[in-house]
Protein backbone atom coordinates (compact mmCIF):
# COMPACT_ATOMS: atom_id res chain seq x y z
CA UNK A 1 0.00 0.00 0.00
CA UNK A 2 1.40 3.34 -0.87
CA UNK A 3 1.59 6.08 2.09
CA UNK A 4 0.31 9.42 0.67
CA UNK A 5 3.07 11.82 1.34
CA UNK A 6 0.85 14.55 2.37
CA UNK A 7 0.12 12.37 5.37
CA UNK A 8 3.60 12.11 6.41
CA UNK A 9 4.56 15.97 5.78
CA UNK A 10 1.65 16.89 7.89
CA UNK A 11 2.71 14.68 10.68
CA UNK A 12 5.96 16.01 10.80
CA UNK A 13 4.56 19.50 10.26
CA UNK A 14 2.61 19.04 13.21
CA UNK A 15 5.74 17.62 15.22
CA UNK A 16 7.62 20.46 14.83
CA UNK A 17 5.44 23.16 15.41
CA UNK A 18 4.34 21.58 18.87
CA UNK A 19 1.02 21.58 17.95
CA UNK A 20 -1.89 20.15 20.17
CA UNK A 21 -3.16 18.41 17.25
CA UNK A 22 -3.42 14.53 17.87
CA UNK A 23 -0.59 12.54 15.64
CA UNK A 24 -1.93 9.93 13.86
CA UNK A 25 -0.92 7.67 16.77
CA UNK A 26 -1.25 4.18 14.66
CA UNK A 27 -1.73 5.46 10.93
CA UNK A 28 1.68 6.79 10.45
CA UNK A 29 3.33 3.99 12.25
CA UNK A 30 1.55 1.36 9.64
CA UNK A 31 1.70 3.42 6.74
CA UNK A 32 5.85 3.30 7.50
CA UNK A 33 5.89 -0.28 8.16
CA UNK A 34 3.94 -0.60 4.68
CA UNK A 35 6.27 1.72 3.31
CA UNK A 36 9.34 -0.16 5.03
CA UNK A 37 7.95 -3.72 3.60
CA UNK A 38 7.43 -2.44 0.07
CA UNK A 39 10.86 -1.11 -0.18
CA UNK A 40 12.00 -4.00 1.02
CA UNK A 41 10.28 -6.24 -1.47
CA UNK A 42 11.82 -3.73 -3.78
CA UNK A 43 15.07 -4.27 -2.72
CA UNK A 44 14.68 -8.00 -2.74
CA UNK A 45 13.48 -7.90 -6.68
CA UNK A 46 16.12 -5.49 -7.13
CA UNK A 47 18.56 -7.84 -6.09
CA UNK A 48 17.30 -10.76 -7.92
CA UNK A 49 17.07 -8.72 -11.21
CA UNK A 50 20.91 -8.17 -10.35
CA UNK A 51 21.26 -11.75 -10.62
CA UNK A 52 19.35 -12.24 -13.21
CA UNK A 53 21.03 -9.96 -15.20
CA UNK A 54 24.72 -11.20 -14.21
CA UNK A 55 23.43 -14.95 -15.35
CA UNK A 56 22.38 -13.66 -18.64
CA UNK A 57 25.46 -11.71 -18.65
CA UNK A 58 27.48 -15.23 -18.31
CA UNK A 59 24.88 -16.92 -20.67
CA UNK A 60 25.46 -14.23 -23.14
CA UNK A 61 29.25 -14.13 -22.96
CA UNK A 62 29.22 -18.27 -23.09
CA UNK A 63 26.91 -17.76 -26.35
CA UNK A 64 28.91 -15.22 -27.79
CA UNK A 65 32.32 -17.87 -27.26
CA UNK A 66 30.35 -20.80 -29.05
CA UNK A 67 29.25 -18.43 -32.14
CA UNK A 68 32.81 -17.09 -32.06
CA UNK A 69 34.06 -20.97 -32.79
CA UNK A 70 30.82 -22.15 -34.80
CA UNK A 71 32.02 -19.11 -36.93
CA UNK A 72 35.15 -20.00 -37.21
CA UNK A 73 34.76 -23.90 -38.06
CA UNK A 74 32.38 -22.98 -40.85
CA UNK A 75 35.13 -20.47 -42.62
CA UNK A 76 37.03 -23.81 -42.26
CA UNK A 77 34.44 -25.92 -43.82
CA UNK A 78 33.84 -23.49 -46.32
CA UNK A 79 37.19 -23.32 -47.31
CA UNK A 80 37.82 -27.42 -47.31
CA UNK A 81 34.77 -26.94 -49.32
CA UNK A 82 36.37 -24.55 -51.89
CA UNK A 83 39.42 -26.86 -52.03
CA UNK A 84 36.97 -30.20 -52.81
CA UNK A 85 35.20 -28.41 -55.59
CA UNK A 86 38.45 -27.42 -57.32
CA UNK A 87 39.68 -31.27 -56.73
CA UNK A 88 36.00 -32.05 -58.28
CA UNK A 89 36.67 -29.81 -61.44
CA UNK A 90 40.39 -31.11 -61.51
CA UNK A 91 38.93 -34.57 -61.27
CA UNK A 92 35.88 -33.68 -64.05
CA UNK A 93 38.74 -32.59 -66.30
CA UNK A 94 40.38 -35.16 -65.93
CA UNK A 95 37.64 -37.55 -66.91
CA UNK A 96 36.66 -35.98 -69.77
CA UNK A 97 40.92 -35.45 -71.16
CA UNK A 98 40.71 -39.67 -70.08
CA UNK A 99 37.37 -40.10 -72.37
CA UNK A 100 38.72 -37.94 -75.19
CA UNK A 101 41.97 -39.91 -75.14
CA UNK A 102 39.77 -43.02 -75.00
CA UNK A 103 37.54 -42.30 -78.28
CA UNK A 104 40.85 -41.30 -79.85
CA UNK A 105 41.77 -45.17 -78.97
CA UNK A 106 38.82 -46.31 -80.34
CA UNK A 107 38.85 -44.42 -83.41
CA UNK A 108 42.59 -45.89 -83.62
CA UNK A 109 41.95 -49.51 -82.99
CA UNK A 110 38.69 -49.02 -85.71
CA UNK A 111 40.89 -48.21 -88.20
CA UNK A 112 43.38 -50.65 -87.16
CA UNK A 113 40.95 -53.56 -87.54
CA UNK A 114 39.71 -52.35 -91.08
CA UNK A 115 43.23 -52.10 -92.15
CA UNK A 116 44.01 -55.41 -90.70
CA UNK A 117 40.53 -56.77 -92.09
CA UNK A 118 41.63 -55.08 -95.38
CA UNK A 119 45.13 -56.43 -95.39
CA UNK A 120 43.80 -60.80 -94.29
CA UNK A 121 41.16 -59.90 -97.28
CA UNK A 122 44.18 -58.43 -99.63
CA UNK A 123 46.38 -61.31 -98.45
CA UNK A 124 43.81 -63.77 -98.94
CA UNK A 125 42.94 -62.70 -102.76
CA UNK A 126 47.10 -62.88 -103.00
CA UNK A 127 47.26 -66.89 -101.27
CA UNK A 128 44.23 -67.21 -103.56
CA UNK A 129 45.63 -65.77 -107.12
CA UNK A 130 48.89 -67.54 -106.13
CA UNK A 131 47.50 -71.10 -105.76
CA UNK A 132 45.25 -70.35 -109.12
CA UNK A 133 48.60 -69.19 -111.50
CA UNK A 134 49.74 -72.36 -109.59
CA UNK A 135 47.54 -74.71 -110.67
CA UNK A 136 48.01 -72.90 -114.28
CA UNK A 137 51.97 -73.98 -114.01
CA UNK A 138 52.72 -76.84 -115.69
CA UNK A 139 52.95 -79.86 -114.27
CA UNK A 140 56.83 -81.31 -114.29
Amino acid sequence: MAVDRSDVLAAHAAARAGSSTPRPSTALPRALQECMSELLGVNDRYHALIRVSQQQARELTTARAEAEERSRALAAAKSEAKQMALALDAARSEVERLRATLSAAEVRLASRAAASANAESASAELNRQAQDAAQRLPQT
